[in-house]
């Protein structure tokens, strides 16, 4: 063995030098592991199914159970409306009228869609995993028609363009452009 040289004897004692607290990350690359072989979330080592991801993520507070990406066999069965209580349905509607008028441009902040995004898991932990995806799905398209409604309702009274500022009047005022013909997601 030369000078310098890093093998499986001395790598923990080059690591130190180096600087490195935690040498346990690269137990694995020399072949040891926990003596249960599980990883800090109680998966296999090694395991990357589709559901060994979701239950790491869910344990480390990253997801919804439920909520994981979908695998090579989903259909979009998931992609579909179904009924939501008529107290989140206007909470979702409020919040993007208040995103859209914030700042009188209709540009959103990063801040406002976490706002948002926290409000939908907060109602989806209330309901059963199973039913989470379809959930998000329908207050999501519930936000983007409100949205896109709203839109079109500034282009059509005052040419409006996206990042055009606008007198916030005009959706106060027009009841946030219902006085005229629209879609009620609320129906």
């Amino acid at each position: 063995m030369r000078i310098g040289q890093v093998n499986q004897d001395n790598y923990k004692d080059m690591l130190k030098i180096l600087g490195v607290k935690n040498p346990k990350s690269l137990e694995k690359l020399h072949g040891e592991e926990k003596a249960d072989g599980l990883d800090p979330f109680g998966q296999k080592i090694g395991d990357y199914s589709l559901k060994a991801q979701e239950a790491r993520a869910v344990k480390a507070g990253l997801a919804l159970e439920g909520m994981v990406r979908c695998d090579a066999t989903d259909n979009g069965s998931w992609k579909k409306i179904v009924n939501v209580p008529d107290s989140i349905k206007q909470k979702i509607i409020d919040k993007s009228r208040e995103m859209i008028i914030a700042n009188g441009n209709g540009s959103i902040t990063a801040e406002q869609g976490d706002e948002y995004t926290k409000m939908i898991m907060d109602y989806l932990k209330t309901i059963p995993p199973e039913e989470r995806k379809s959930a998000n799905y329908t207050l999501r398209e519930i936000g983007r028609e409100e949205r896109q409604r709203i839109v079109d309702y500034l282009k059509a009274e005052i040419g409006w363009q996206a990042g055009q500022s606008f007198d916030k009047k005009i959706l106060t005022e027009s009841n946030w452009g219902l006085c005229k013909g629209h879609f009620d997601t609320r129906a």
